[in-house]
């Protein structure tokens, strides 16, 4: 997550060109937003693998919650800019909660 604090922070950070690209062409069925949703999931399962090697309860939820805190760091970022004061922080926090959280719960068990 520090790598995304770093990029999302910089000056002239212009946000997601994924996300940007799905703003401005609204067709669901356009090959670029099959791009953009396809880039999306291939993070997400890297997420999910990452989880599992970390053996968490739930490594789809985990990677779920990861997922939502980068799209938000990538919103955030064209909202206040790079300089959104403690935002950076916050994100390694919560991604860091987000994986104690996982931790703590024993496999097998109910979220």
């Amino acid at each position: 997550m520090t790598f995304l604090v770093e990029r999302t922070t910089g000056s002239g950070y212009r946000g997601c060109p994924f996300i940007n690209f799905c703003a401005e062409f609204a067709d669901t069925d356009h090959p670029g937003r099959q791009v953009a949703r396809d880039t999306k999931a291939v993070l997400r399962e890297r997420f999910r693998r990452l989880a599992e090697a970390l053996q968490v309860h739930d490594p789809r939820l985990l990677a779920d919650g990861l997922m939502l805190l980068v799209e938000g760091a990538y919103a955030i970022s064209q909202t206040h800019g790079g300089g959104a004061d403690g935002i950076g922080r916050s994100l390694v926090w919560a991604a860091e909660a987000l994986v104690a959280q996982q931790r703590l719960r024993p496999q097998g068990t109910d979220a």
